[in-house]
Formats: structure tokens, sequence, C-alpha cells
């Protein structure tokens, strides 16, 4: 069997100097618009305390700044379980929303319910764990507040467990704080044909990907480095073959035990939404949902019809067919531009790149 893979027009290069937002992100999803938020650093000591802090704990700015948040401010019978809370976070792991007992500077004690996330420090170049909510049984925009923050964060928690789930035993690619390749699965090297030894080390963006792809992917990463939840991103990866594997991959913070450190990890899977595959025979097996969407024709309208005598425009359809035929004799053929005749008699023009293993790479 041949794979062809029709390059549709979907990789748009992100302006990054107008200060445009990728349309493959999505907002933080947690929204800065709680009452109370506190940011507590790697060593665990205070490093942010908005206003809602100071009126809430009756300490100013001044005074708790550097402090150990756990330690000077909670009652010790919850030291345990918060710093526990503090870690699960600092690993990269979604945790619930809490409830603790907060010490005010008059010696009273306040019952917070805050949610708790990670998130990017630029003037440090680190990731700080922000706590973020309200009183707990508060005022009603308090409790609205803190409402939103928990509706949100189960939605984030629903769709990671989704993705989760879709991307479990396949593409796993792992980059250290130098965007180099730090982890490479099994399911990247049956893909790439590059091994793990090869892969190791190399710088993922700029060695790996095409040019094309290269802005959106190192957005999409960079976003995941702030502690944000990045959508999901077509990558074209080159392969040993010199060919193009065209991924989907979703970048995600995690936190590396060994090295104590944090590192993306990318999972994903083979894209074939853009590809057309044929037998032997030259007869369409696959047609890929965007070449659905160009050619205006249904993969049940196109299955077992001959791609060159049935959807290639005539005039260069005998030129097509002995591309075809060289492809699965072995002889090489890479790259080839494919013209098809569209739904609406319309002739829609792909650049494809042609496997002869049915595969990619």
């Amino acid at each position: 069997p041949i794979l062809i893979m029709a390059q549709a027009l979907w990789l748009q290069p992100t302006d990054l100097k107008s200060g445009g937002v990728a349309n493959h992100m999505s907002p933080p999803i947690f929204p800065v618009r709680a009452m109370i938020r506190i940011g507590v650093d790697t060593n665990g000591c205070i490093c942010e305390w908005n206003g809602g802090a100071e009126s809430t704990s009756g300490y100013a700015r001044q005074e708790v700044l550097g402090l150990d948040f756990v330690h000077d401010l909670l009652p010790e019978e919850v030291h345990d379980w918060v710093a526990v809370t503090l870690c699960q976070s600092w690993m990269g792991q979604l945790v619930p929303d809490i409830q603790l007992p907060l010490c005010t500077k008059s010696g009273e004690r306040v019952e917070l319910l805050l949610a708790v996330t990670l998130a990017w420090s630029d003037a440090k170049k680190a990731h700080n764990v922000v706590l973020s909510g309200g009183l707990a049984g508060g005022r009603g925009d308090d409790r609205e507040a803190v409402a939103d923050l928990v509706k949100e964060k189960a939605i984030f928690q629903s769709l990671s467990s989704s993705e989760a789930s879709e991307t479990d035993g396949t593409i796993t690619i792992g980059l250290d704080h130098n965007g180099h390749v730090c982890d490479w699965s099994e399911g990247a090297k049956a893909v790439t044909g590059f091994d793990s030894n090869e892969a190791l080390g190399v710088h993922f963006v700029d060695e790996l990907l095409v040019q094309d792809c290269k802005c959106t992917v190192a957005e999409s990463i960079c976003y995941a480095w702030m502690g944000e939840r990045a959508r999901g991103v077509r990558a074209l990866v080159r392969t040993r073959s010199g060919r193009r594997a065209h991924l989907h991959l979703s970048p995600a913070l995690r936190w590396e035990a060994a090295k104590r450190c944090h590192g993306i990890v990318l999972t994903g899977w083979l894209d074939t939404s853009h590809s057309i595959r044929v037998d032997k025979e030259g007869c369409i097996t696959d047609w890929g949902d965007e070449v659905c969407a160009m050619t205006g024709l249904s993969t049940n309208e196109v299955l077992g019809l001959s791609l060159v005598d049935d959807l290639v425009t005539p005039a260069i359809c005998q030129l097509i067919g002995r591309k075809l035929e060289q492809a699965l004799a072995g002889d090489g053929v890479r790259e080839l531009t494919l013209p098809i005749l569209a739904k609406n008699g319309v002739r829609q023009t792909f650049r494809a790149e042609v496997d002869p293993r049915g595969g990619a790479g």
C-alpha cells in the first residue's frame, strides 16, 4: 500500500511581533479575579501577596514577603497536608481546591477556600505555586469567584483526563529547559526512524521540525512552560528517510524527580487527517478528514475508486500513474504535485509526499 501525505494549508505562523496569540492557544484556565492571591516560591516562601490577602489577614505585603507560608502563617495541625499539597502542585499534578485556616495578625483564624495552581515567574525564571480564592462561606462575590475557579478547574481536569486517554501508549517526547530532547519513546522512534541515542540532546524545534511549523510549536511550548494549558498543535517532524511525519502533539509541564526540575512532555499521535491511502492497484482505501474538507468528497464516495483514473485531472493522470508505480517499485519517489478534481468540478492542488510503506517515516 501507499500512503500519500497531502499537506493542507493549516500551517500558519503566528505573528509574534504584533503580539498576536495563535488560535490554537486557549486563554489561561484560571482567571486572576479571586479576592485573595498568594504566591509561594520554590523554598515555600511567600513571593506574592495581593490586597485581598492583606485585608483578610491584617498583614501588609512588606511584612510577609519571604516568610515561610506553611510554618509562619498556618496552624501546626495543617502543616503536613498543606505542604504535601504544595509539593504535588510543584510536580505538575492537578490537586483539589483546599480549605485551610490562616492565622491573622490579630491572632484570629479565618477559613480560606483556595485553588492551587502552578504559575511561571518571568522575573525569577522559575515556577511558583499560586493560591487564589476567597473566604470560605464569605460574601456573595467571594463565593461566586471561588465557585468559578472550582468549575473551571473541573473542566481542566476533565479535558486533561480525556487527552490522557487519547494519547496513552503513543508518542512521548520530553524536552528539558533548553528545548533539547531528554525523553524519546518507542512511538517516536517508530514514526521518525530515529532511535533514542540519535534524538537525545537534539534541539527539538530547531533540528527536528520543518520550518513551516516551528513558530507555532515553539509558542505552544512556551505557554506550557509558563504553567498555562496549551492545546495540541500539528507538527511536521523530520524523519530518517527524509520525509515528514505529520504529528498531533500536546505539550504539558511535568516534574523531573531525578533532576529536581520541570520539563516539557509532548504527547500525541500520527495525524492522518490529511492523508490518502491507496492499495497496490491504485484504489483508494483511506481518505483523510482534511482531504474530505478540501475536495467536498466524503470517504464513502471515494473508497474503492482509482485515485489516478477517477480523481486526478485528465491532463496529467498518466504522469501521476507512472509516479505511483515507481513508488510501489521502491524507486525513491518522495514528492509530487497532486491535482484532484473536487466535487464542485474545481481542481484542488495538493503538495504531496509518497510513502511506499503505507505509514509515516
